[in-house]
């Protein structure tokens, strides 16, 4: 039994809900990496660059292998905008702290 609705036809695309985790997983891992960077921060502002730039690399190569996947794109790319954007966000800290 084919799981498409109508047989030779893809399934259909969950871009509602696709995007709903992909924006939630975002905004997590986001507030995850500058979290990360405040408390490390508070000791020593190279390493805490150098602790967020370690999780945003060994968390990008899992989540480039698993990009293709129907169900884990959305949570890939989610995390991904997440990890760059908190990155972002912790460099304007960094250079912004006093």
């Amino acid at each position: 039994m084919p799981l498409a609705r109508y047989p030779g036809r893809p399934e259909p695309t969950p871009w509602a809900l696709g995007l709903t985790v992909a924006g939630v997983l975002a905004a997590f891992s986001a507030g995850v990496m500058v979290g990360i960077f405040e408390l490390i921060d508070s000791f020593s502002e190279l390493a805490a660059i150098s602790s967020i730039a370690i999780v945003a690399v060994g968390l990008g190569g899992t989540l480039w292998d698993l990009r293709t996947q129907a169900v884990w794109r959305w949570i890939t790319w989610g995390t991904t905008i997440g990890l760059v954007g908190g990155f972002g966000c912790a460099a304007i800290l960094a250079f912004t702290h006093g």
